[in-house]
């Protein structure tokens, strides 16, 4: 039996990658906020707060919570090698259908503009969420075929 290849992070490069993409997502932020700030946009200051903190709250008071609880739930139902799959399903799933709630109620659907939301968004849904399903699957079938990793000794009188 051979040995397993390089995994991601096996790899000692200091830290490189991590300071490469903390300095290349800094530059993003800083020219959206030089863009937002020179796009006229000033009066319109509290519907971005309102904006940015509706998403906060979003995020802390509803996905946050239905994670963990739905991550102890798999705990009970789900094989441990399958719960990595099943987890990142639901939450990019769940992620996606929360994106989905403006768009799905119409808000901002306007009859005088046609061209506001002139699509099936209910279909589109549901097309990314069987895409979401179906990598999960894959995922899970790729997870239980995988060989099982020995399992470390435990030292029961030390540290």
């Amino acid at each position: 039996m051979s040995a397993p290849g390089p995994r991601l992070g096996d790899e000692d490069d200091g830290g490189l990658r991590f300071w490469l993409c903390a300095v290349i997502g800094l530059g993003v932020v800083v020219i959206a906020t030089v863009q937002l700030a020179g796009a006229r946009l000033i009066g319109s200051v509290g519907s971005w707060a309102a904006y940015l903190l509706g998403g906060l709250l979003v995020h802390d008071l509803l996905l946050a919570p239905a994670v963990v609880l739905i991550s102890i739930a798999l705990l009970h139902l789900v094989p441990s090698r399958l719960r990595p799959a099943a987890q990142a399903t639901l939450i990019v799933a769940g992620s996606v259908a929360l994106v989905a709630i403006p768009v799905l109620g119409g808000w901002g659907r306007r009859p005088d503009n046609p061209t506001l939301l002139p699509r099936d968004y209910g279909l589109g849904l549901a097309i990314a969420l069987a895409v979401i399903v179906a990598a999960g699957l894959v995922g899970a079938a790729r997870a239980a075929r995988a060989p099982r990793a020995p399992a470390a000794p435990r030292d029961p009188g030390g540290w």
